[in-house]
């Protein structure tokens, strides 16, 4: 790969994020999550049925997969700070 390149012709680096920034002009440069070609990032923001990550129902500013919900519930840091509050 040569060292400047433009990124749409070049496209992105082996195991980031495909999401091209056009502001950036750049790929993300975020790790994929496996099994997919997108970073946590920009797979909840995928729109195309790839996506099978929710907003947190305690805490929307993060999302999660959705199969992972019940476990997420036990170990997101809202719940836990809600534990320490009523405590």
């Amino acid at each position: 790969r040569p060292r400047f390149c433009m990124a749409r012709v070049c496209g992105p680096e082996p195991g980031v994020c495909e999401l091209y920034l056009p502001n950036k002009r750049r790929y993300c440069r975020f790790s994929v999550v496996a099994g997919y070609r997108y970073c946590t990032h920009h797979l909840a923001a995928r729109s195309d049925g790839t996506a099978d990550r929710i907003p947190c129902p305690l805490d929307p500013a993060h999302s999660i997969f959705a199969r992972d919900l019940r476990r997420h519930l036990k170990v997101c840091p809202k719940a836990k700070e809600a534990a320490a509050e009523a405590s």
